[in-house]
Formats: structure tokens, sequence, C-alpha cells
């Protein structure tokens, strides 16, 4: 699994931008790599954020969105079923929007 590059959801800094997508990219892992029937996203959110998860094929075709969640902050796993997926190469894209409170 291979990651796309980050997009940030909501309107905010570049310079914010930048951080939020950086804390989310350092502790974002998938886990087993390569996989056969199913992958774990393990990651750890200093604060409150809406998180996105999404696998793509090689040519772009969304396979399956993972998450649209929001999450606490604190310790995360996700766990994707791909049993029945073909074989091959998959990439993933995460995103994060910073929650308003």
């Amino acid at each position: 699994m291979m990651r796309l590059d980050n997009a940030l959801l909501s309107e905010i800094s570049p310079d914010e931008n930048d951080m939020l997508l950086s804390k989310l990219t350092d502790n974002m892992s998938v886990f087993p790599n390569p996989f056969s029937s199913a992958t774990t996203f393990s990651f750890s959110l200093p604060q409150p954020e809406k998180i996105s998860i999404k696998i793509f094929d090689l040519i772009g075709r969304l396979i399956k969105p993972v998450s649209e969640t929001e999450f606490s902050a604190g310790h995360h796993e996700i766990k994707c079923d791909a049993s029945g997926w073909k074989a091959g190469i998959y990439v993933f894209a995460d995103a994060c929007r910073k929650l308003f409170a």
C-alpha cells in the first residue's frame, strides 16, 4: 500500500495546513503491508479531528472509503477488510480537517 499526496478538507492558513498534515502523516502506519485479506490503519491525534482514508487502484478508481469519521484525541486503529479484492497494488489517501469548537 502506498500513500497518495495528502489533502486538507478545510480552508485554513497554509502554515496550519502543513502542521496538521505533518502530524497525521508522521503518525499514520499501515500494517501488515503488503497484505492479502485485511490491513489496519493506525494513527494518533493530538486533538479531535475528522479523518478521511480512502483506497484507490493505480488507475485512480476509488476501491473503498475506509473512514470519514471524527476521532477524539489519542491513538486509533481502523481495520480494512480486503477479502475479495484482486491481487495488485493499491494506494491510500488520508486527509484531516481540524475541528473547530
